[in-house]
């Protein structure tokens, strides 16, 4: 009985082997279908993405080589403008030539212009022209901007920035403009030696009395401040010179003094802002310069100053208004012909007795030499704009380019009219106008 059951169960199991559930192998079929489907569905994917990539990489390759043409387009624009603006000047070209009108009709009612000697001097981008009887304002154009006249026996100009202080030395009175215009006008209580006038057209005064001097202030419009620096000869001693700074809150002055019968010198700094009644406004006094007289003093900016002796120049550090440092200084290595400034640096001409001719030294306000140019003969000006220097006489104009190493330089000896007084350099570089007594010539520079 046993045997039997298991060999109808043997049988049954055959038979279901060979026919199986149809659900089941549904079944089988749909997961067959499933993972075709996501085979196909990768593999799409696989495409697509490969495309982007190529796609991508494409635009990048593109795009890098957009930028490395823009790179070597502008490095070649670069050094193109770098080794032209190398090159000298072989040649220029007198554009224009226009005669110097002295002020309106009615000025030249007032104004005997004729047998006058007038004195250019560079100014706010133009220049001034003045004399005995009137001072006149030129724009770049050479067009006369403002005239003003006045009676001044020995008259000097005191610029800076875009002001000028007239002073009658010796005398009393003082005339104040700007590249706009008149503004103001004084007289003094005593007679004036010297002055300087910072960047707001505040003028500083030097006068003279029996016994010592007088430092005053005036405004723009001509009204007296209430400062009033009074020094003593036989304490102080004698004031060479005064040196407004721009921003107007600090002055330096240089005193010559008697030290045992012999003469000294001694720079002394004034702080002219925010001074209670208790302090002095001197902050700072430096002598012992071993005999150095010192007769002029000037701000380089508000925070550097400079004392220029016969044998030396002493620079100074102005930061702290109470306490200014004394921070270096050069010997004068041979005789110094002219010294000139500009807004960042000081031009001090030298004799060179090697080669017969001048050294220009550019020294910035920390006193560090900046460069040497060599000069064939003695400036009457020395004008330092950007990177180029340049300086005339009577007869010729030297135009050149110092940075580092690198010069060059074009002489303009043309057969001008008159002597030339006085050259100024247009917005570029190589276009100049050259200012004498009856005319303005212009010309440019061709390489």
């Amino acid at each position: 009985m046993k045997d039997q059951d298991k060999k109808n169960k043997e049988q049954r199991n055959n038979q279901s082997s060979k026919n199986p559930n149809p659900s089941n192998r549904v079944d089988m079929i749909d997961v067959e279908e499933t993972i075709a489907y996501r085979s196909m569905q990768d593999r799409l994917i696989k495409e697509r993405m490969a495309q982007q990539d190529e796609i991508l990489h494409r635009h990048k390759k593109q795009r890098n080589t957009i930028v490395a043409l823009v790179i070597v387009m502008f490095v070649g624009i670069f050094l193109f403008r770098f080794f032209y603006s190398k090159l000298p000047y072989k040649s220029h070209t007198e554009t224009s030539w226009k005669a110097i009108a002295y002020g309106t009709k009615e000025d030249e009612e007032k104004i005997d212009v004729t047998g006058m000697d007038y004195v250019s001097v560079s100014f706010a981008g133009g220049f001034l022209r003045y004399n005995q009887t009137g001072i006149s304002f030129y724009n770049q154009k050479g067009d006369v901007t403002w005239t003003k006249t006045y009676a001044m026996n020995h008259p000097k100009p005191f610029l800076c920035g875009n002001y000028v202080a007239m002073i009658d030395i010796g005398s009393k009175k003082m005339i104040i403009c700007s590249k706009d215009g008149f503004k103001g006008e004084a007289d003094s209580p005593l007679p004036i030696s010297t002055a300087s006038i910072n960047a707001s057209g505040s003028v500083a005064i030097v006068c003279e009395e029996e016994m010592g001097n007088h430092i005053l202030v005036y405004n723009q419009q001509g009204k007296k401040m209430e400062i009033d620096i009074r020094t003593l000869m036989n304490q102080s001693g004698y004031p060479l010179s005064v040196a407004f700074s721009p921003d107007g809150k600090m002055l330096m002055t240089s005193f010559v003094y008697l030290d045992q019968a012999m003469m000294d010198n001694k720079i002394v700094f004034y702080n002219l802002d925010d001074v209670s009644a208790s302090n002095e406004r001197m902050v700072a006094a430096f002598k012992d310069f071993k005999d150095t007289l010192f007769p002029r003093v000037y701000f380089m900016d508000d925070r550097h100053a400079v004392a220029l002796g016969d044998s030396k120049a002493v620079f100074f550090e102005t930061q702290n208004r109470l306490e200014p440092k004394l921070t270096s200084t050069i010997e004068w290595e041979r005789p110094v012909s002219k010294i000139c400034f500009s807004q960042k640096n000081m031009a001090v001409v030298m004799e060179n007795p090697a080669t017969n001719q001048y050294d220009i030294v550019l020294y910035n306000p920390q006193g560090q030499r900046v460069s040497q140019i060599s000069a064939s003969f003695i400036p009457s000006h020395i004008t330092i704009s950007n990177d180029f220097v340049y300086y005339h006489n009577e007869q010729k104009l030297v135009v050149l380019r110092s940075k580092g190493n690198q010069q060059f330089s074009i002489v303009y000896d043309g057969a001008i009219r008159v002597p030339i007084r006085l050259a100024i350099c247009s917005k570029k570089d190589h276009a100049y106008k050259i200012v004498s007594d009856q005319g303005i010539l212009d010309i440019q520079l061709e390489r």
